[in-house]
């Protein structure tokens, strides 16, 4: 049967660790006798021999899109009959941006320093990469022109109700807005219909705002933008609002695929920041945002590790009062394309 100490596991371990890390089916196959019996997790197949062996391993870490292996353990008994260990490994899959993290228990009966036995069980999980910089984007007013939809809206309105009726369309808006913290154009199309439960126009207002053609209201050069910093880097819109319209929105004006579906919306989006470096975690990160109080919140929250650009598009950038209160952004433009002059990519 062969017996185990402490020593002869560890070497064993060692010459395990570097066959992985090394993803070297050959030295991993080396590692068991002819006869040896190898369980792929506690319900997977049991394999036997050498060649049984080296052929599974070469599969495992033959994926020439992952990179970065890693392999660590811990001893935690020994018998002389079978060591047990913990191991923790890790794999990098670069081009699809996640990290996969290993943590299992082995079992091994060895003799004369080769395995005759192997057993594990391990659990895995998927995050994503860090990346050195993930670039952050807002919507509304930095890369598409809400305001002008919201001009559109209010033409609409007062065609369909008049100016007094579009009026009490806004007011509600305005009361969902400081009761909510965001804009909800679908909760206050509701609220209109109470204050004229029989007004039948309401329905196709619901059609036009879900209808409208968003797409005609992005900046020009937003688009192009977009693919310079993803074609280089993480980006990612990072927007508020509610979970109908914002993401129909996005949807609807192009974005949502021209950030290949990376798209976070909030309630407050500045105080959330932990749960964007949860998703998205980096050394640092540049934001591009039309509201000074969301940079210099997040510029408060993050330091030098955010660089905060300041698109002077739509009404809160144009407001005097509001720019007053807030310090100056790390980068200022005109309009949202000039940052493509500006490579943004290396702020």
């Amino acid at each position: 049967m062969g017996s185990i100490d402490e020593t002869a596991f560890r070497d064993w371990l060692d010459a395990y660790k570097r066959a992985y890390e090394g993803r070297d089916a050959e030295a991993a196959a080396r590692l068991f006798t002819p006869d040896a019996t190898y369980r792929w997790g506690p319900f997977g197949d049991l394999l036997h021999g050498p060649d049984e062996i080296r052929e599974r391993w070469a599969s495992a870490v033959g994926d020439a899109d992952e990179t970065g292996f890693t392999f660590g353990y811990e001893i935690l008994a020994v018998t002389p009959e079978l060591g047990i260990a913990r191991w923790l490994a890790s794999a990098d899959a670069p081009v699809e941006r996640r990290r996969v993290l290993y943590d299992g228990i082995f079992a091994v009966a060895l003799r004369d320093g080769l395995c005759r036995e192997f057993r594990e069980w391990w659990n895995a999980e998927e995050l994503p990469l860090r990346e050195d910089t993930v670039y952050l984007f807002d919507v509304d007013n930095t890369l598409l022109d809400n305001d002008a939809v919201a001009a559109d809206l209010r033409r609409h309105l007062t065609e369909e109700f008049g100016e007094e009726r579009q009026q009490r369309y806004w007011d509600e808006f305005e009361r969902i807005r400081s009761e909510l913290g965001y804009a909800d154009y679908l909760g206050a199309l509701q609220r209109f219909r109470i204050a004229y439960p029989l007004d039948s126009h309401l329905l196709a207002v619901s059609d036009w705002l879900m209808d409208y053609p968003f797409a005609d209201r992005l900046y020009p050069g937003a688009l192009e933008l977009v693919a310079d910093v993803r074609a280089k880097a993480r980006a990612v819109i990072l927007s508020d609002g509610d979970v109908v319209f914002q993401p129909r929105k996005i949807r609807r004006s192009g974005l949502w695929d021209a950030f290949g579906g990376d798209v976070l919306i909030y309630i407050h989006k500045e105080r959330e920041l932990d749960d964007v470096e949860r998703r998205y975690p980096a050394e640092r990160y540049v934001l591009v945002d039309d509201k000074l109080s969301i940079l210099a919140a997040v510029k408060k929250a993050w330091g030098e590790r955010v660089t905060t650009v300041f698109p002077r598009q739509g009404h809160y950038a144009h407001d005097p009062e509001l720019v007053a209160r807030h310090p100056a952004a790390d980068v200022t433009v005109e309009r949202i394309g000039d940052l493509r002059e500006l490579d943004l990519v290396t702020a």
